[in-house]
């Protein structure tokens, strides 16, 4: 991506551009069903369309039409100049640089095709975000810590408080992390919450059949109505297979196939 100047996206604002929408399924028109965490790509900015473009609207609302990485950045430029999204210069240019390598005509394919590949089966990759429950830091998580890793490491982690502050601030004296001092105790205090010394994500795939219950509320495809049956169930004896989890809780085919990502019985 050629270097995102205030210049050019203060000109990319007035460009004028053609939306042009996907034909996709009628039943995918409002994003009905779609998990977009496990639509978009992996890659370095994921993290930042998912985190940042959620907090004004859907994923589904922008990613139902593809661009151009300068159609990209006129929307953003536009969101910024117009409507006041907080985005720095540094995070426009990673989600820019991601939706236009990601999410542009013609290369990545449409976006039926996608929804295809997933119907049967394909896009098995974790998604670490996702198993980071919300939370007004979770935002700082994922844009600061992933400028210089993943967020496995993170996910699986089991680190005190004071253990949590002293990996932070080493990530920043060491590693020269871009994160402001402001937002470090925020960071921390989540970490320590979440990844703490009672983690009960260790591993994924998890072991349906040990998992501590309070993990399971991380897997957001599993509804309480889910979990309850779950345990209910994992409490009487221990589940065979997937497949007896399908039928036992009745799921539909889409949780199914995220719960054998996250899962399994060994």
């Amino acid at each position: 991506m050629r270097r995102l100047t205030w210049k050019r996206l203060l000109l990319a604002v007035g460009v004028i551009f053609l939306w042009n929408p996907l034909a996709v399924p009628a039943g995918y028109l409002a994003g009905q069903g779609i998990n977009w965490g496990q639509v978009l790509p992996a890659g370095d900015g994921k993290g930042y369309v998912e985190t940042l473009c959620t907090t004004c609207h859907s994923l589904g609302k922008a990613l139902l039409t593809r661009r151009t990485e300068d159609e990209w950045l006129a929307v953003i430029g536009k969101m910024v100049g117009e409507m006041g999204a907080q985005l720095s210069e540094w995070e426009i240019e990673k989600i820019v640089s991601y939706l236009g390598e990601h999410w542009s005509p013609p290369q990545t394919g449409d976006l039926a095709s996608q929804l295809q590949a997933l119907d049967e089966g394909d896009g098995g990759e974790v998604d670490w975000a996702m198993l980071l429950p919300k939370d007004d830091a979770k935002a700082f998580v994922v844009l600061y810590c992933t400028s210089c890793h993943g967020l496995e490491i993170i996910v699986r982690s089991r680190k005190s408080q004071d253990a949590w502050y002293t990996t932070v601030t080493w990530m920043i004296d060491e590693f020269s992390a871009p994160i402001p001092e402001r937002d470090i105790d925020p960071i921390v205090d989540y970490l320590s919450l979440h990844a703490g010394e009672n983690n009960p994500i260790t591993e994924v795939p998890m072991d349906l059949n040990l998992v501590p219950s309070h993990a399971f509320p991380r897997l957001g495809f599993l509804t309480e109505r889910d979990i309850d049956r779950l345990l209910s169930q994992r409490s009487q004896r221990k589940f065979q297979s997937m497949e007896e989890l399908r039928q036992e809780l009745n799921l539909d085919e889409e949780t199914i196939r995220l719960s054998r990502i996250y899962l399994q019985v060994r």
